[in-house]
């Protein structure tokens, strides 16, 4: 009986873990696509960003940051949020070089993410 009583608590133990890792996978948001996308070579002085989610975002909270070629960051200050899962924001007066689109996203169970989009403006 004793031996039956291991097999289950580790059965047990396992299906505990099973569930709970779908929960920790989604506990952060992760960015699956953006535009400019990493390493593009755009064109222009404004840049239309858009930035989308695996999770909702708390588009309050959540901060873009540009780092222009000269080093010097910019806030992008309030971003819009046509989707949940989205956050929207323009860069203006860029000039060529090499920029870095940081971002700081909370998702909506409270847990904070943040990374970079490395692109070229020619």
């Amino acid at each position: 009986m004793h031996l039956r009583s291991v097999r289950l608590s580790g059965v047990a133990i396992l299906a505990v873990l099973f569930l709970a890792l779908p929960q920790a996978a989604l506990a952060h948001a992760i960015l699956m696509r953006s535009n400019p996308a990493p390493h593009a070579v755009v064109s222009g002085d404004v840049l239309s960003i858009e930035l989308h989610y695996n999770s909702r975002v708390d588009g309050a909270r959540s901060k873009l940051i540009l780092t222009g070629p000269d080093g010097k960051d910019a806030d992008l200050g309030k971003v819009s949020q046509p989707a949940a899962d989205t956050l929207v924001s323009t860069a203006t007066h860029l000039t060529p070089g090499e920029y870095q689109l940081h971002w700081i996203a909370l998702a909506a169970d409270g847990h904070i993410s943040r990374g970079a989009i490395p692109f070229t403006v020619k």
